[in-house]
């Protein structure tokens, strides 16, 4: 290898590293990055029962620490042909 090639490797891949450095910067700004736990949650219809546990101790945690009351969460089962929604009963 020359010098010229390796100066020229060097420039792009130097040129390379600051443009993926630039791309990632707003990912610094973001306030609400999801938990490991909740980027690694599966879709709600594959989710076994010990996994959806987890879920919904972790839903309750979470309101009981920013609402300061303790949440009734529970699985309500879809019927068939209907879309799952998220529902969050708030009351006391």
């Amino acid at each position: 290898m020359s010098r010229r090639s390796f100066l020229r490797s060097s420039a792009v891949f130097g040129t390379g590293l600051a443009a993926i450095a630039a791309g990632l910067t707003p990912l610094l700004d973001i306030e609400n990055f999801p938990s490991l736990q909740e980027f690694m949650q599966k879709y709600y219809k594959e989710m076994t029962p010990e996994e959806m546990k987890k879920v919904l101790e972790r839903i309750e945690r979470e309101v009981e620490k920013q609402y300061g009351i303790r949440p009734h969460v529970r699985d309500l089962k879809p019927m068939d042909g209907v879309e799952f929604v998220y529902c969050l009963n708030l009351s006391r």
